[in-house]
């Protein structure tokens, strides 16, 4: 038996092609790893799933506790390349700006592992140093990204995009509550995991050294410090791609899409949507709470609970036998 690399199933070794995907053991070549290279021992990785300005996603397999993943790898283009070696080298000038940029990706995992199980949040399992870079290691959703989910079906309900909204604001809460933020939230790093149902990954805060940070306008930013007001703009506009369709709102500009919008949902959705987009992407002052608030016409929501600050967690040691199991077996400067 093998497994196949595009899709980590097990078929007869003598197969042409995998009876579950079709693939046939053929993939395009480029600056990212080849599948069947084997990180920290453990993660088989397998075919590109994406690729952007900060980061490289693979499907992968984790040998250790039998399951696929995705992972992701800090690959910032502006500033390293790859060389023959497979190692990430930062740009004599930037070198210094990409050793900070790992420092801030490993840190980012280490919390997100601290929210395991958080409504929404595609879990992590480990965040590591290989290869001159940082890596991710986390759940794997399936492959229905929210863009093909939405492109599929269409403009969704205003019932089914609040659930959405919930989904990928708790998450994003709890994060701007440890400190932190995404820095890199799309429609293409949320994913719809059963009918109505949404998690978000792909969290990489480093982008912002860097100003590899996603734009729906496609405006160059340049570096920035990290900022919670640009996650809300971005949920925000995957917000208005739920309830309009992506293409028809990825066409026109802001002005034009709550125009539209307001001819067909209640005044309260508009106003939350104009609240958030009509902020500049970069100093929003809503909060994730705030919008929340406002787009489901309530004075309240569920309070999130705030975990504590990172350096007491790790003074403590992990609450849960499978943190505690990781930094085991990865040890050093992994969790």
């Amino acid at each position: 038996m093998v497994r196949c690399l595009n899709c980590m199933g097990e078929h007869e070794e003598l197969l042409p092609s995998c009876p579950y995907c079709g693939w046939k053991g053929m993939w395009r070549k480029g600056d990212w790893l080849e599948p069947g290279t084997i990180l920290q021992g453990r993660y088989i990785l397998g075919t590109l799933r994406s690729r952007n300005e900060a980061d490289i996603l693979y499907i992968g397999w984790d040998a250790l506790f039998n399951r696929k993943v995705l992972l992701t790898e800090y690959f910032p283009q502006s500033c390293v390349d790859r060389g023959g070696d497979g190692l990430l080298h930062g740009e004599p000038a930037m070198q210094k700006v990409f050793s900070a940029g790992i420092k801030t990706f490993c840190n980012t995992g280490k919390r997100l592992i601290m929210l395991d199980d958080t409504k929404g949040l595609l879990n992590v399992y480990s965040v590591f140093e290989e290869n001159g870079t940082a890596y991710m290691a986390m759940e794997y959703p399936g492959e229905l990204t929210l863009r093909e989910a939405l492109l599929e079906r269409g403009a969704l309900s205003l019932e089914s995009t609040e659930e959405l909204v919930r989904c990928i604001a708790v998450p994003l809460s709890s994060a701007h509550g440890m400190h932190f933020c995404h820095g890199n939230l799309s429609l293409d790093c949320c994913y719809q995991v059963a009918p109505g149902k949404y998690k978000v990954g792909g969290f990489n805060e480093a982008a912002y050294l860097t100003g590899d940070v996603p734009d729906v306008r496609g405006k160059a930013k340049g570096r920035m410090a990290p900022d919670p007001g640009r996650d809300v703009y971005q949920l925000a506009w995957i917000t208005g791609c739920a309830l309009m369709g992506v293409e028809e709102w990825e066409d026109c500009s802001v002005e034009e899409n709550l125009a539209l919008l307001g001819e067909d949902l209640p005044e309260y959705v508009v106003d939350a949507l104009t609240g958030a987009l009509k902020e500049s992407p970069s100093g929003g002052r809503i909060t994730v709470r705030r919008f929340l608030d406002l787009f489901v016409d309530e004075a309240t929501v569920e309070i999130l609970p705030q975990p504590e600050p990172l350096d007491s967690e790790m003074k403590k040691g992990p609450k849960n036998k499978k943190n505690r199991g990781l930094i085991n077996i990865l040890g050093g400067n992994s969790l």
